[in-house]
């Protein structure tokens, strides 16, 4: 059987690691409780409407560590992926385009951020951070209702 959604390949649009020089100079002195390392997400779907909606880009774009020299932060990381996907299916709504993408399109390009977050922070010297696995459904959800826009028709 045939998908609907088509994944034409993903492209890393920014991939920026920053050493913080001030946290290894007092690494003796810092708590490892006050380090926080928790990633942040931002999502971006974007629709083309001049291809009758059957053309869609996802961008994911994470940030982990603090871009500002602290003390508590050994590091900066700003990832940004997008996923090219089509849709396979004349007979579809607008709407139902919109669930299938938003959901499994972000399924499906979200442990190529995993991958890439995992790579680039494995070359220091500390541990790697390894994106844990989520529920995109749950993901996509929380992000919708935080009341950010996030879905862009073109």
């Amino acid at each position: 059987m045939k998908s609907i959604l088509r994944f034409d390949g993903y492209n890393i649009n920014k991939m920026l690691y920053i050493r913080n020089t001030k946290f290894w100079d007092k690494i003796d002195e810092i708590d490892d409780k006050d380090i926080d390392l928790t990633p942040k997400f931002e999502f971006l779907l974007i629709i083309d409407k001049t291809e009758n909606y059957k053309k869609a880009v996802i961008k994911i774009n994470t940030t982990i560590g603090n871009e500002e020299e602290t003390v508590l932060s050994p590091f900066y990381v700003a990832i940004e992926i997008e996923g090219k996907f089509q849709i396979e299916r004349e007979d579809i709504t607008k709407e139902e385009i919109i669930e299938l993408v938003k959901y499994n399109g972000t399924a499906i390009l979200y442990p190529y951020l995993r991958s890439i977050v995992t790579d680039i922070t494995s070359k220091g010297e500390h541990q790697p951070i390894i994106l844990p696995t989520m529920n995109i459904g749950h993901f996509v959800d929380s992000f919708e209702k935080s009341g950010k826009k996030f879905i862009i028709e073109k």
